[in-house]
């Protein structure tokens, strides 16, 4: 029985010009994978729907702590349009991605140190 060649493209989804970004496509190059980068903030996932997908954070620049509800808002409503495509197939699923971004932030007070910090736990 012949087989057919099932052709599929690597799609890297991410911030241009990152170090996370050059490692995975200078990684993929030297294993002869091809892969293609989008930028994931103007990337279509409809245009994904014949590729394997690994889904990379986005990069601010600069960002204040009040700011960082809005920003992983915008993120995760990037990552609910890519989930919400079955037909795309995931290296990391947006879904496990959103679990880790939506952590509780505990302000906890130090009575050693005399001092507030804050604290990330993953609900599980």
């Amino acid at each position: 029985m012949k087989m057919g060649k099932l052709i599929l493209s690597a799609v890297l989804a991410g911030t241009a010009n990152t170090k996370r970004t050059d490692y995975f496509l200078k990684a993929a190059g030297e294993l002869k994978i091809p892969v293609f980068f989008e930028d994931i903030i103007h990337c279509v996932p409809e245009s994904l729907e014949k590729a394997v997908v690994k889904l990379d954070p986005v990069v601010y620049g600069e960002m204040k702590i009040g700011q960082m509800d809005a920003l992983l808002e915008q993120y995760t409503r990037i990552l609910s349009c890519f989930a919400s495509n079955r037909m795309i197939k995931f290296l990391n699923h947006p879904d496990s991605v959103m679990q880790v971004l939506h952590k509780i932030r505990l302000f906890v007070w130090d009575r050693y140190h005399r001092s507030c910090f804050l604290m990330w736990m993953v609900p599980w």
